[in-house]
C-alpha cells in the first residue's frame, strides 16, 4: 500500500521553471509508486515577457493553494445508503442494490453534451482493466489489472493512496469486474482466491481472507455484493464438484456460510447430472457480482453453464434422474443470514452451447398478477430475457429479441424452453449458426426504474 497526498498539501510535487528557446516549459519531477516520471506541460510566458521570479533553470514557482483531502470527510456506507444511493454516488458496480445501472444525475442533456471536455486523465496499469469504479464523497475507487486498488480525487484525479497486492510467483493475475464498498471498507477479489478488506481512508488492509485455491480449480473473476454484514462472493472455474458462493463476516472476515452452486447427490436436485458422481460434475461459475433486495433480504445470483457437456447431452434412463445440470443456467434466491436457498428458476436446462444465463440479476418494481411487485430481469446470450417474480421465482414472462433459433418455444405459465434438436451437438460433422453475444459481462444492460424501459449494447455473433 502506497499513500501519496494529493497536489496542494505540503507534500506536493516539486516545480521548476526551465527556458527553452522562445518557449518555456513548465517541467514536474515526482516519485510514485512506479518510480521517477517527468512530465511536461505548455507554460505561457507573462505578457510582459519578464523573467520568472528569481529567473534562472532551477527557478521556484509560488506554491499552489493547499487542497483538502476528500477522504477526510468521507462518511461510511450503510446498508440505507445502498439502499437510496445518492444521486452523485455510485456505491455497486451497477450503482445500488438493484443492479440497474441507472444514474438520476441531470446536468449533463442533450443540449450540453457536445460542451464535455476532458478534466484530467490517469493511465491505469496494463491489462484487462474491467472493473466499474465505485464513487463515494468525491473520491473514486478503481480496480486495476495486477491487483492494484488506488483511490483518486474524482474532481482533480490526484492519486490518494494505492494499494498494491504481492502475488505468490506461481500465481497470474486475472480481470475483475467489481470491488464493493460497506462502512469504511473496500472489499476486493484478488488473484489468488482471497477477499481483502482495505480501509478507505489509506488503503491500509483490515483483513485477508481465502476463499479458495487456484490448485483446486477455483478463481475470483466476479466481484462481492456486501447486505446485512456478509461479503458474499461467487467462485469460478473447473473445480471438481463445482462452484461454491461464499459469505463472510465484514467486521472481521470470517467465513459465515457456503452454498455450493451444483446440487450434491442426495439433496434436492442432486439427481439432475444424469447419474454423474460429484467430482465429475463442474462449473456453474458465478462471475457476475450479486443483487440484494432489502425488503426480501434475498441475495441474487446466476451461475452459469456446466464445462462438460458430453455426459449430459443424452438423457439417462435411471428412473428419477435428469440432465437438466442443476443449478446451472439458473436465478438463485438466496438468504444473506443463513445461505440457505430461498428458490430458484432454471432459464436454460441442460446448457450445451455455452449460453451464460449467468448476468446481472435486475430488479424493478412492475405490475404483477394485480400488485405492484419486485421483479427479477435477466437475459442469456441468447437475446432471451425472462422476469420472475422476486419474492418466490414465479414466472412471469419472457422477451426474444430474435437474435437465436434455438429455443423454438416458451411455454407462457412456467417458462419452460423447447429446443430445436437439431441444433442439439452430435457425433457428426455439423455446423449450426446460432446467433448469440459476446462480452455480454462488459456490456450490462440499463434499466430506467420509472419507464421500465432496458436499454442494452448487443454484438451479434455466429457460433
Amino acid at each position: 500500500m502506497t499513500r501519496i497526498a494529493a497536489v496542494g498539501n505540503a507534500r506536493y510535487f516539486t516545480l521548476r521553471g526551465l527556458r527553452c528557446g522562445r518557449s518555456s516549459l513548465l517541467r514536474c519531477t515526482f516519485w510514485t509508486f512506479v518510480g521517477l516520471s517527468i512530465c511536461a506541460l505548455p507554460f505561457a510566458p507573462p505578457s510582459s515577457a519578464q523573467p520568472l521570479a528569481g529567473s534562472g533553470p532551477a527557478a521556484d514557482l509560488t506554491p499552489p493553494p493547499l487542497r483538502a483531502n476528500p477522504l477526510d470527510r468521507i462518511t461510511p456506507v450503510t446498508d440505507a445508503l445502498l439502499v437510496r444511493v445518492p444521486d452523485g454516488d455510485w456505491l455497486t458496480w451497477r450503482r445500488g442494490y438493484d443492479a440497474t445501472g441507472y444514474s438520476p444525475l441531470k446536468a449533463i442533456t442533450r443540449d450540453n453534451v457536445r460542451h464535455l471536455r476532458s478534466a484530467w486523465a490517469w493511465s491505469l496499469p496494463n491489462g484487462p482493466n474491467e472493473a466499474t469504479p465505485l464513487v463515494h464523497d468525491g473520491v473514486l475507487f478503481v480496480h486495476a489489472y495486477g491487483d492494484n486498488v488506488q483511490a483518486l480525487d474524482a474532481a482533480t484525479g490526484d492519486l490518494l493512496w494505492q494499494y498494491s497486492r504481492q502475488l505468490p510467483r506461481d500465481e497470474q493475475p486475472s480481470v475483475k469486474r467489481a470491488i464493493a464498498i460497506y462502512g469504511d471498507r473496500l472489499y476486493v477479489p484478488t488473484s489468488d482466491v482471497h477477499i481483502v478488506a482495505l480501509d478507505v481512508k489509506n488503503g491500509q488492509v483490515v483483513w485477508d481472507q481465502a476463499i479458495g485455491n487456484r490448485k483446486d480449480g477455483f478463481g475470483l473473476t466476479g466481484g462481492p455484493l456486501v447486505a446485512r454484514g456478509k461479503v458474499m462472493v461467487g467462485t469460478i472455474g473447473r473445480a471438481a464438484g463445482g462452484n461454491v458462493i461464499v459469505a463472510l463476516d465484514a467486521a472481521t472476515g470470517k467465513e459465515a456460510w457456503r452454498f455450493h452452486v451444483i446440487a450434491r447427490p442426495g439433496e434436492p436436485g442432486g439427481n439432475s447430472w444424469n447419474g454423474l458422481p460429484l467430482d465429475k460434475r463442474n462449473g456453474a461459475s458465478v462471475w457476475i457480482p450479486g443483487s440484494y433486495d432489502a425488503e426480501l433480504n434475498l441475495a441474487f445470483f446466476g451461475p452459469a453453464q456446466t464445462y462438460d457437456t458430453a455426459p449430459l447431452r443424452n438423457a439417462s434412463d435411471q428412473p428419477g434422474v435428469t440432465n437438466d445440470a442443476l443449478y446451472t443456467d439458473s436465478t438463485l434466491a438466496i438468504d444473506p443470514d443463513t445461505g440457505k436457498l430461498v428458490w430458484y428458476f432454471q432459464h436454460q436446462n441442460n446448457d450445451q452451447w455455452d449460453f451464460d444465463w449467468a448476468f446481472e440479476r435486475q430488479l424493478i418494481k412492475l405490475p404483477l398478477f394485480g400488485q405492484n411487485r419486485t421483479v427479477v430481469v435477466t437475459g442469456g446470450k441468447q437475446a432471451i430475457f425472462d422476469t420472475l417474480d422476486a419474492a418466490n421465482g414465479l414466472y412471469a414472462s419472457s422477451i426474444d429479441l430474435g437474435l437465436q433459433n434455438l429455443v423454438t418455444s416458451i411455454d407462457p405459465k412456467t417458462g419452460a424452453k423447447t429446443v430445436d434438436p437439431r441444433l442439439v451437438p452430435a457425433r457428426r460433422s455439423l455446423f449450426v449458426l446460432i446467433r448469440a453475444a459476446r462480452d455480454r459481462g462488459c456490456q450490462p444492460p440499463m434499466i430506467l426504474p420509472r419507464s421500465s424501459f432496458i436499454s442494452l449494447s448487443w454484438n451479434p455473433a455466429g457460433i
